[in-house]
């Protein structure tokens, strides 16, 4: 199914849907959960925005990224030496009070300047006189916000918990719950209060580069993750939320796209099938109260999602509710994604382009209360509209180069529109062309500041060993074995002299994968180096630091075979391990098998047309030899998604290992996880709990696992079925 949009139609059908808005936001359903906990704040929030100037309801609606604010990353050295005036000029914070400006972001690369010093001590400081300059109505405060995808990843020496995908391998929701809840702390010790998680998509196709963000395929795990996951973060308490506001996302099938093409488009004529699947992340999440609701870059049935997508479903549930669930907080759109949504829209209606203003006003028509800026916010020159008195702002090409990075590809290249004064002169604007009706402009302001009189947000003292210690539980219980010949683990630690090591024993970084540190992460220990302050308030263990923590110290570690060693090493007193690790990647980065129109000019290539892997030409070689002396091969596989780990002969790990553990990215903590599983200090499918009348355990596959490409492509999985799972 593919459809081709016409403007005028969609224009006409999101101005239709706003009057519905208008009236259905007073409709009090007493069966709605998320209604009966909002609705007080809704009611006091109208007779405050009933006050305010337009100024003042427009600054509330955009959401411009630290990037933006404070431009120029050689500032940092500022921090110290000027006075809190002179760093708040500096830092351009001033515009804040300025221009009523209710919330800022710390983007995936803004953290930090040129990642030279993402200190705890550093982010305090600028969150500090963020907030005061914040002007907002009484009982309301500024909205700081963050990704926390894995835990408090902006602030080194954090313990980081695994991704999403295996947390679902726990199968755990209290220790979801809890995970939620630490990282809360960690973001309001910082000073921010605002966070873009839980993603709740359900993955269908692991080509998608987002795989590692998705709890499971189950949507009964799915939606009590969700709900879990906000409960924690949130932490509500007499009626507020006193942790920290959670962002449900990607609403809605950014994890069904055709071939698993991130911001691609879902086909599904039967949305019924998408809100009982891919919709049940959404419903435990509101069944939480969850604060706010992000749209996705993706498209539903070639209808942008921050156009309300088909069916005008972002509209339907903040409006009249999808099947009894309506989301009463605020709708943020994803970084840049006004100017993305327009772009990807020009090139697919070469006969009815769209200006920024028209994307803008439709998004905002369309349920969007607030606009999230970005570097890459850039729309097409040629389509500004004539009579738009707004400043063009400096090409994205030169805002960028201080970070050093390749420009935006061509097809979405044109000038950058992510300037703050801009877009508030953008929305006044379309405002006054009565291209967005006033009354949709204080729905939007009403729901922002309902959310915020909701919020009573705690800070309290993060104790890092209690946060280490649920970050080992829960990359413990995320650990699945697949393959376990003759009962090679648990392995008696008393036994083994040697511990041959090949691979990526020794590479904190890619444990991690995304969103660790900055946007695409980082590969090797460089955060994380022996000795370091950070490396001891994270706990963070690589695979041979906790082997070393497990064996004796006598125990030699081999990292790299040598010709005496075979008259050493046997099967009496010798294990190897292998960990095979997919490289660090966020987003469409980890794209695979897919043709994007975001890797046009070469900006990003897809990593491989083969979503798997294989041991290289040296460590087939390197495990022949040890095999020959019947030493046990134990392969550890470190993805964000189930892989093909069949193909290759000697080159494939499935059939070259005696043992096989799947890792996913277990974070910090991952090393010494994986060690108790390998000695038995930690028993596989040690914790078991009912979720919607089923029973699941720890330690099983979240998703079904693939034989081949084929089975990648066709979606039919038959290597390993969903709940598998060994005992060690």
């Amino acid at each position: 199914m593919k459809k081709k949009l016409f403007v005028g139609a969609l224009i006409a059908s999101s101005m239709m849907a706003c009057a519905v808005a208008e009236t259905a936001i007073t409709t009090v359903n007493p069966n709605n959960i998320q209604e009966s906990f909002y609705n007080p704040y809704l009611m006091k929030a109208r007779k405050i925005v009933a006050k305010m100037t337009l100024d003042e309801k427009i600054g509330q609606m955009i959401v411009p990224t630290t990037t933006i604010m404070i431009p120029n990353p050689e500032d940092a050295k500022y921090l110290e030496s000027l006075s809190d005036d002179k760093l708040i000029k500096k830092f351009g914070l001033d515009k804040i009070k300025k221009y009523h400006i209710g919330s800022i972001l710390v983007g995936g690369n803004d953290v930090p300047f040129d990642a030279n010093d993402p200190s705890l001590k550093m982010w305090q400081k600028i969150a500090r006189l963020a907030k005061s300059q914040y002007s907002g109505p009484k009982g309301t405060e500024l909205l700081l916000g963050t990704d926390e995808v894995h835990g408090n990843q902006h602030v080194i020496g954090s313990p980081l918990f695994p991704q999403n995908i295996g947390l679902g391998a726990t199968h755990n929701p209290k220790l979801v719950k809890e995970a939620a809840k630490m990282t809360a702390a960690g973001t309001l010790e910082s000073g921010f209060n605002w966070v873009y998680a839980p993603t709740v998509a359900i993955a269908h196709d692991y080509r998608w580069g987002r795989t590692y963000e998705s709890f499971s395929q189950n949507p009964d795990i799915v939606k009590s993750m969700a709900y879990n996951f906000v409960e924690g973060l949130q932490a509500t308490q007499n009626n507020h939320i006193t942790g920290a506001l959670a962002t449900v996302k990607h609403f809605i099938g950014d994890g069904r796209t055709v071939n698993g093409l991130d911001e691609g488009n879902t086909e599904i004529d039967n949305i019924d099938e998408l809100w009982a699947v891919d919709g049940a992340g959404y419903r435990g999440a509101i069944d939480a109260n969850v604060g706010s609701l992000m749209p996705s870059y993706s498209s539903l049935n070639g209808i942008p999602m921050h156009y309300g997508g088909d069916k005008d479903l972002l509209q339907r549930i903040t409006t009249t509710g999808i099947a009894g669930y309506k989301f009463e907080g605020i709708v943020v759109s994803d970084y840049a994604a006004i100017s993305k949504a327009q772009a990807k829209y020009n090139m697919l209606n070469k006969d009815s382009q769209i200006s920024f203003i028209d994307s803008l006003s439709m998004s905002i028509n369309s349920g969007v209360d607030m606009i999230m800026l970005g570097i890459f916010n850039t729309a097409i020159p040629n389509h500004y509209p004539k009579d738009f008195l707004g400043e063009q702002s400096k090409d994205i090409n030169s805002l960028y180069t201080h970070q050093n990075k390749t420009p935006w590809p061509k097809t979405l290249e044109g000038y950058n529109y992510s300037n703050d004064v801009d877009m508030l002169k953008a929305i006044k604007f379309a405002i006054e062309q009565k291209r967005i009706p006033m009354s949709r402009i204080d729905d939007a302001v009403t729901r922002i500041i309902a959310v915020k009189l909701a919020m009573k947000s705690k800070m309290k003292p993060v104790d890092n060993k209690q946060v280490q210690k649920a970050s080992l539980k829960a990359a413990e219980q995320s650990l699945v074995l697949l393959k376990n010949d003759n009962k090679t683990l648990p392995v008696d630690p008393s036994d083994i002299k040697n511990v041959v090591l090949i691979g990526d024993y020794d590479d904190i970084g890619k444990q991690n994968g995304g969103w660790t540190v900055l946007w695409q992460g980082f590969t090797g220990n460089q955060w994380w180096l022996p000795g370091s302050e950070a490396k001891k308030h994270s706990g963070a263990m690589s695979y041979i630091d906790g082997l070393k923590n497990n064996f004796s110290k006598d125990t030699n570690f081999i990292t790299k075979l040598n010709k005496d060693d075979k008259d050493n090493l046997s099967k009496n007193n010798t294990i190897a391990l292998v960990v095979l690790s997919e490289k660090p990647y966020a987003e469409y980065h980890g794209d695979v098998d897919n043709n994007s129109p975001l890797y046009a000019d070469e900006y990003k290539k897809p990593q491989s047309k083969f979503l798997g892997l294989k041991f290289t030409k040296k460590q087939a070689k390197e495990i022949k030899k040890l095999k020959a002396l019947g030493i046990p091969i134990i392969t550890v596989v470190q993805s964000g998604r189930p892989l093909v780990i069949t193909d290759g002969n000697d080159k494939a790990p499935l059939q070259n290992s005696n043992a096989m553990i799947a890792a996913w990215l277990p974070g910090t903590s991952g090393g010494q996880a994986v060690a108790n599983v390998i000695t038995g200090s930690y028993k596989l499918k040690s914790f078991k709990t009912k979720i919607n009348g089923k029973e699941y355990y720890s330690n099983t596959l979240p998703f079904a696992w693939p034989k081949n490409m084929e089975e990648v492509r066709s979606h039919n999985y038959s290597l390993f079925q969903e709940g598998y799972g060994l005992e060690n």
